[in-house]
């Protein structure tokens, strides 16, 4: 775990004199440690034995794994050209993995309101170690967070176009497809709270909706398996209610501000609000579809952008208050998942380079 807290120490310097100097060598820095740690590690991640090398394999001496995506196997089949089917050659589906993610993720956290905030979020909020197992998921993830700001200036064709690429590299990402919607739905906090009590109550009915649900869709392969079980996700749904909450208390207390910007935007309030409620209602289902702790991450990783966005409309006192709550509880939730539980894997670490 040290050298994980090493290389975001060393990203949250070149950050900071990011921010501060405004010289786009020092952003690009600041994530060049993340990106070598992931780039080139060497049995990091829950899957990466276990899916992805022998995958690559498959396609590499000319197969097709069933359950991945045309476009991601298209993409090991352009890797695999470069550098042949030897034995250790899956080091490149890993090196460029990386790159796709680490380069989306910076330059969607490139608008952010509060940069070293969103650095801090994507670290400790466990996105980056996550992005070390279930790959295809988050590079989906990335793109679209990337393309995100298109619905922002209602360019909803460049929006489509990067949700076609996501679905490249994962299938569920066609969950996006309502995100522009998003924008323009208006949930106040009286109607969260009913939303939230009828979702509790149909939380109960749901192993039974998708027994019917699911044979008619491509997901029909996770009937009778671990997915379909309950695997409630305690710190993580407390987190994201918290956040919600959190949202909740500034539009109350801020609709002034609030309706301004919304004059002025497209509704970016209405959209991370809308997309958190999302992520909880996920996070909370969990406890009876194990599969919707996935699905949640698909909006989850939202954070990064919508906290720093939403602190903004805080006096300043009220915002660094909050600010370090929220901190605080992320690096809690740190410690739970990835210190004492060790969620994905991802320690001690391995390199390519340093095989232990």
């Amino acid at each position: 775990m040290l050298i994980y807290l090493f290389s975001f120490a060393i990203s949250f310097f070149f950050i900071y004199q990011y921010y501060n100097t405004q010289k786009i060598k020092y952003y690009i820095l600041s994530f060049m440690p993340l990106f070598v740690l992931s780039a080139f590690r060497y049995g990091i991640g829950t899957d990466y034995f276990a899916r992805y090398v022998p995958d690559y394999s498959i396609v590499a001496q000319g197969g097709i794994p069933y359950h991945l995506e045309y476009g991601f196997i298209f993409f090991e089949k352009i890797l695999s050209f470069f550098v042949g089917n030897n034995p250790d050659s899956y080091w490149i589906l890993f090196f460029f993995t990386s790159l796709i993610f680490i380069a989306f993720v910076g330059m969607s956290i490139k608008r952010s309101n509060i940069i070293p905030l969103s650095l801090f979020l994507f670290l400790f909020g466990g996105f980056y170690f996550g992005s070390m197992n279930i790959i295809r998921q988050y590079i989906a993830i990335s793109i679209v967070l990337y393309f995100s700001k298109y619905i922002f200036q209602k360019s909803y064709i460049k929006f489509y176009f990067g949700l076609l690429l996501a679905l490249c590299f994962h299938n569920m990402a066609f969950i996006y497809i309502i995100l522009p919607l998003l924008a323009h739905l208006k949930l106040d906090n009286k109607k969260t709270t009913i939303v939230f009590f009828v979702s509790i109550l149909l939380m109960f009915a749901l192993p039974n909706i998708l027994e019917v649900i699911l044979p008619l869709t491509p997901f029909y392969m996770y009937l009778g398996t671990d997915y379909l079980m309950g695997d409630f996700q305690t710190s993580l749904a407390l987190l994201n209610i918290i956040i919600l909450m959190m949202f909740m208390y500034v539009r109350r207390n801020q609709q002034r501000k609030l309706r301004y910007s919304i004059s002025k935007s497209v509704n970016i309030e209405d959209f991370y609000f809308n997309i958190q409620v999302i992520a909880c209602l996920f996070y909370i289902s969990g406890a009876s579809i194990y599969i919707f702790d996935r699905i949640a991450i698909f909006f989850s990783l939202f954070q990064i952008l919508s906290i720093p966005y939403y602190l903004n409309f805080l006096p300043e006192n009220k915002k660094k208050k909050i600010c370090i709550l929220i901190m605080a509880l992320y690096i809690l939730v740190f410690i739970w998942l990835f210190v004492l539980n060790n969620t994905n894997e991802v320690v001690p670490y391995q390199s390519i380079f340093f095989r232990g």
